[in-house]
């Protein structure tokens, strides 16, 4: 009898061991399924997509708008915006300032000097001032008024442009 005793002492151990294994099992799938379902790319592209879907473009909205908390948000915005593309504009093709002298003939044989674009560096309309503290900077009247007397820069030396 004893034998018997032991045998189903072993048996339920053995049981009790294998239901600790099905819920071990059980709450593995369970965390499993949980990280599989949770896809952080998915979720952004989904939601990318939804704003897509929404006509929402980047730097555009609410989030930049709210970005600077100024009365003329606008305008400033339109200031700063044209200072960066003169900005770019300068860094891509920089104004080499023409001498009024005449170029010696090592210059000319060297080819090193290229002819003055005789237009506007922020708006390509014809140029009709220059100014001398803008390394040169050719500008049409209404970028001149634009750059000189709305960003403060009152104090500089523009003189009137001729093409030559």
């Amino acid at each position: 009898m004893s034998k018997d005793l032991v045998d189903l002492y072993t048996l339920q151990i053995q049981e009790q061991n294998n239901k600790k294994l099905i819920l071990l099992l059980e709450q593995f799938m369970n965390e499993r399924d949980i990280e599989l379902s949770h896809n952080p790319q998915k979720d952004i592209e989904a939601r990318l997509a939804t704003l897509r879907e929404q006509g929402v473009r980047p730097n555009q909205g609410p989030y930049i708008s709210n970005l600077h908390d100024s009365s003329g948000s606008e305008e400033e915005m339109d200031k700063i915006t044209k200072k960066m593309d003169e900005v770019a504009l300068d860094e891509r093709c920089p104004v080499k300032i023409v001498s009024k002298k005449k170029p010696s003939t090592d210059e000319e044989q060297d080819g090193d000097s290229s002819p003055e674009l005789p237009w506007c560096v922020i708006c390509n309309n014809d140029a009709k001032y220059r100014c001398m503290d803008c390394s040169g900077d050719l500008y049409c009247s209404e970028c001149n008024i634009e750059v000189h007397k709305n960003w403060g820069d009152t104090d500089h030396n523009v003189i009137p442009y001729k093409q030559q």
